[in-house]
């Protein structure tokens, strides 16, 4: 499924990651959730420092920035 592309994407690129899956939907509203899926990046302290409502690219950019910490 998505969850185990991005736990590749993750491993091959170095990266500590957590995939959440929220079936229910109980979280997703105490998040703001517009849509599912939905990607947030958080830096060490917690931060969202990249978020992305609907689908994503692995490839995408910003994203793989916010994840690197380069800007």
């Amino acid at each position: 499924g998505d969850a185990d592309e991005m736990w590749k994407f993750a491993r091959a690129s170095g990266l500590e990651a957590t995939v959440w899956r929220d079936p229910g939907g109980l979280r997703s509203g105490a998040i703001g959730a517009v849509s599912l899926p939905l990607t947030v990046v958080l830096d060490k302290n917690g931060h969202v420092v990249w978020r992305r409502d609907g689908p994503i690219e692995l490839d995408d950019a910003k994203m793989i920035r916010a994840l690197t910490g380069t800007k």
